[in-house]
């Protein structure tokens, strides 16, 4: 995922950086800084935006 793609599923879920940065439990600047390509996009960043837009949580869960 680049910076590119990941401001355009940002915008798609209506959702500024800090919302963003919220959903995938990532610090505040985090999202400025992927879009920017100052720090690359982890793979399991790019799945959990894929999960979001799918509807799917990505809470974590007690194990039982």
């Amino acid at each position: 995922m680049t910076g590119a793609e990941f401001r355009a599923w940002r915008e798609r879920m209506n959702l500024n950086r800090s919302q963003a940065a919220d959903a995938l439990g990532l610090g505040r600047n985090q999202p400025q800084l992927y879009e920017e390509e100052k720090r690359p996009i982890q793979r399991y960043i790019a799945l959990a935006c894929a999960a979001l837009e799918a509807g799917l949580s990505v809470e974590s869960e007690p194990a039982e």
